[in-house]
């Protein structure tokens, strides 16, 4: 018979011989260790629920109770004062602005969001407060502590592994603040060195200044990129399938939605290195008409003379039709041009005389090279003359034009020439010319 450990005359527990081979030990010696044990226990359990100890449980509580309710107290006190200093420290520094730049500062959206950030600090703390406190007082009672310490393990165990997953990053985040401050450093020795050549105290040969700060942000990417390759592997979590697969998508949706970046990019440093616009030229194309504001690598802008601002992709600026009147010839500079259709049965000569005419009336034109005409079309109905002039300026060339064509439309109304162009379908019983307005004195 198996020998048993006995508590009074009730048996608890028999011990075979294959647990006291397994332990390495006499079959009833194993039993009454055993047995040792089990009485114990039943000893502890009883005096954890006697009077005495559910006393001692509840003492606990209430001094758990006590520092919750200090540490809720403290909390209030300090979330009171911080929302007061803040808002006075928000007051002072947007009264600051608006004297310093004379701009009014959006205040209530600072304040709130300061405010939004505090409430969401102080229930953080006063939630992780409250789960420490509850895991506390149920594992003061033996009746629940079995609940508490799974109510703890839920919590605490992945903080400890973070913690613990953090320290073991220390190393990679330090080479990766290294990285970070080494790049910042060498960008500002980069942004040190393009100011100078900006300002001329550094020269380089065939270098153009326009070519500055479109190089400096071509410097500035390739080392960002090369900052961003080098600190990847100390990246946390780098190498795991979860981020490699996020990194994967990533690029499937630049390459997928950059196509047309790139090829803007790309004409952009076209643009720029060839110089074939430059900052405060004068251009026209696709209708618009305007200076030169800027030359970035993804887009030009222009300032019309409405005051209007208008962006133009730098891949159009290679693909339409650009005509650039701050880049004229060698000697005449830029010519203005318009075209008139006149019937054939008007005399040549004298629709000549009368643009040349409309020219000499025009203030703002250069004397040399003169005004002259050409015939440009034979077309169906009518001779199309063009009137090219050279303005002395091209600051106001469409006031200019404005003005030259009003001059023309004198001339012609005086003469009683009718026009004809854009369209012409039949001789009218009485030709359409405006009646002359005087001058006025």
């Amino acid at each position: 018979m198996a020998p048993a450990s006995l508590i009074g005359d009730v048996e608890i527990i028999v011990v075979i011989d294959k647990d006291a081979n397994l332990e390495d030990i006499d079959p009833d010696t194993l039993a009454e260790v055993r047995g040792v044990v089990i009485a114990q226990a039943i000893v502890n359990f009883r005096e954890r629920r006697s009077d005495a100890s559910l006393e001692h449980s509840w003492q606990v509580a209430a001094g758990w109770t006590g520092v919750f309710v200090a540490f809720c107290t403290v909390l209030i006190i300090i979330f009171r004062f911080a929302l007061h200093h803040t808002d006075r420290r928000v007051q002072s520094w947007v009264q600051l602005v608006e004297e310093k730049t004379g701009k009014l500062a959006e205040t209530d959206v600072l304040v709130t969001v300061l405010r939004l950030t505090l409430w969401m600090i102080a229930f953080s703390l006063f939630f992780l407060a409250l789960y420490y406190y509850l895991s506390q007082v149920l594992f003061s009672f033996p009746a629940t502590r079995g609940f508490a310490a799974i109510l703890l393990r839920v919590f605490t165990e992945p903080v400890l592994e973070l913690g613990s997953s953090f320290v073991e990053e220390i190393p990679s985040f330090v080479a990766l603040g290294v990285i970070f401050f080494l790049t910042r450093y060498l960008l500002k020795i980069v942004r040190l060195l393009f100011q100078n050549i900006e300002l001329g105290v550094i020269e380089i040969s065939g270098f153009e200044q326009d070519w500055t700060w479109p190089t400096f942000r071509i410097v500035r990417a390739v080392m960002v990129i090369c900052s961003i390759v080098i600190a990847y592997p100390y990246i946390p979590g780098s190498g795991s399938d979860a981020f490699q697969g996020m990194t994967i998508f990533l690029g499937v949706i630049l390459s997928l939605g950059s196509s047309s970046v790139m090829g803007n990019l790309l004409s952009g440093l076209i643009v720029i290195y060839r110089r074939g616009v430059n900052r405060g030229d004068i251009i026209e194309i696709d209708g618009y008409t305007g200076r030169v504001e800027s030359v970035l690598v993804l887009e030009t802008t222009l300032r019309t003379p409405r005051s209007e601002l208008v962006s133009i992709p730098n891949s159009r600026l290679l693909n339409a039709n650009l005509t650039n009147y701050s880049q004229p010839g060698a000697s005449e500079g830029v010519i203005l041009s318009t075209r008139v259709g006149i019937g054939y049965e008007e005399p040549q000569l004298k629709i000549e005389a009368m643009l040349l005419e409309s020219a000499s009336r025009t203030p703002g034109l250069k004397a040399s090279p003169e005004a002259f005409v050409l015939r440009s079309e034979l077309a169906d109905f009518a001779v199309v003359y063009e009137l090219l002039v050279c303005p002395a300026s091209i600051e106001a060339m469409p006031k200019l034009r404005s003005n030259l064509h009003a001059n023309i439309l004198d001339v012609f109304n005086e003469e009683k020439v009718q026009i004809m162009t854009p369209a012409y379908d039949r001789d009218p019983d009485e030709p359409k010319i405006a009646p002359v307005e005087p001058k006025a004195v």
